[in-house]
């Protein structure tokens, strides 16, 4: 009995302390380093992260404006701005929406994209949403009917899903990739 009962609270105790990895360290490593160039490439300054708050919403950001947070909120926190932004990138980081309501857009994830992701995962949205670019380049979104709030949520999902989202703003068309074709993960 007492036997069952420490192996009880040791495997509630485990679940309790499991981080989320949606993002591999190899692509937050370059992430990471994309940071430290004087002038960081549009793929770190443009193109959407998402970080989660502690009032529910989730913040669209980007990595330059990660690092200005980094740099005045948790410098002092994490050894690392690579440890930050592993731990802030995969969901692990409950942000202060006051701290980071000026470097990004808060929104609450919208019901009917929540449901269809945890539904079929991120299939089911693919499918929905998105048709498959020439010669299986990325996809491109199918609806432009979409509300600003689905959009953000699917683009959310995508991201936690390591999709890179890219909007061209004089086509006026959304691209995704994955993040692992876009960023070149150097060779052990």
């Amino acid at each position: 009995m007492i036997i069952r009962n420490i192996l009880i609270l040791c495997l509630f105790f485990s679940c309790e302390n499991q981080r989320n990895i949606y993002i591999d360290s190899e692509i937050i490593l370059e992430l990471a380093g994309m940071s430290s160039n004087p002038v960081p490439p549009p793929l770190f300054v443009s193109v959407p992260f998402y970080i989660k708050n502690n009032d529910g919403t989730i913040t669209q950001t980007t990595g330059g404006e990660l690092k200005k947070i980094f740099n005045t909120y948790y410098y002092n926190k994490y050894t690392s701005f690579s440890d930050f932004l592993s731990e802030g990138l995969n969901q692990n980081i409950e942000f202060n929406r006051a701290e980071v309501l000026h470097n990004g857009e808060a929104f609450v994830v919208d019901s009917k994209i929540s449901e269809y992701y945890k539904a079929g995962g991120i299939d089911s949205i693919l499918k929905i949403y998105f048709i498959r670019g020439e010669n299986h380049k990325g996809y491109f979104i199918k609806d432009s009917n979409l509300t600003s709030e689905e959009l953000k949520s699917i683009f959310y999902y995508l991201f936690i899903e390591k999709y890179f989202v890219f909007e061209d703003d004089y086509t006026r068309k959304i691209l995704i990739e994955r993040m692992d074709a876009v960023i070149e993960i150097p060779v052990k």
